[in-house]
């Protein structure tokens, strides 16, 4: 009799086993049903060729480069993996932007350009140009480093922007309001046109220092930029009562 009810015992956990095994083979199945619905298998998509039909491929930047800077096959060439380094655009854009990598080595670039950037001819300068500072700098005008603070506004100017200077001198006291003193010398010590050729320059009242000056490029440090303020440390909406916001960079002018 003892030996029966063993028996019953030991006979009723297969069913619970059972039930067991079975719930985890259906949450199994409905875990594999969401990875199939999802696409996690689907190895025919992710093995299935990009159609690049109508695109081309142009070769682009791995790094950024600053205006004025010459260009290497370094400046295109992945270092992952030691390929050219390029993106695929519409075949029209052949028309604007350069594929020859021969147009591109050794050339001098006129305005910085971001990683992942296609070149243009817009974007460099002639063939020949050396880089440096001087290459932003037009045949016919002289070049002229200053603070960035001594001019107000002038960190907010881009690449190629022109400005005219004037300056207001107070009058004096006496009488003698004219001689062949030189007030372009808060302009970094440059004379004023009317001193280039001997004239006499009034003291006092508006004297128009630059006529058609040109903004190259703000540089501090090593950091240039031809885009403003940006990039550099001098916030562009800062207000000029906080004149260290502005302190240590300089602007690279051409003038006359």
């Amino acid at each position: 009799m003892a030996k029966l009810r063993k028996s019953g015992v030991r006979g009723s956990s297969v069913p619970l086993l059972l039930m067991g095994v079975t719930a985890f083979g259906f949450l199994g199945l409905a875990g594999l049903g969401i990875a199939w619905a999802g696409g996690y298998f689907d190895v025919s998509a992710a093995q299935k060729p990009v159609d690049r039909t109508g695109q081309l491929a142009f070769p682009a930047l791995v790094r950024a480069v600053p205006a004025f800077e010459s260009l290497s096959k370094d400046d295109f060439i992945d270092p992952r993996t030691g390929q050219l380094h390029v993106i695929w655009l519409p075949e029209a854009t052949a028309t604007l932007a350069t594929r020859d990598m021969s147009e591109l080595i050794g050339r001098v670039v006129r305005r910085d350009k971001l990683m992942n950037s296609v070149l243009s001819e817009n974007d460099l300068l002639e063939k020949g140009t050396r880089p440096g500072l001087s290459a932003g700098v037009p045949v016919g005008k002289v070049a002229l480093s200053m603070p960035a603070a001594g001019i107000p506004g002038l960190e907010q100017l881009r690449n190629r922007d022109r400005f005219d200077l004037m300056i207001a001198l107070p009058q004096r006291e006496d009488n003698d309001q004219i001689s062949n003193s030189e007030p372009a010398a808060l302009f970094g010590g440059v004379k004023a046109p009317s001193l280039r050729v001997g004239q006499l320059s009034r003291q006092h009242g508006v004297k128009q220092l630059v006529t058609d000056g040109m903004l190259v490029t703000l540089y501090k440090g090593e950091k240039r930029s031809t885009t403003g303020s940006r990039g550099l440390t001098i916030p562009a909406n800062k207000s000029k009562k906080t004149p260290s916001s502005s302190s240590g960079v300089f602007a690279e002018l051409a003038i006359d």
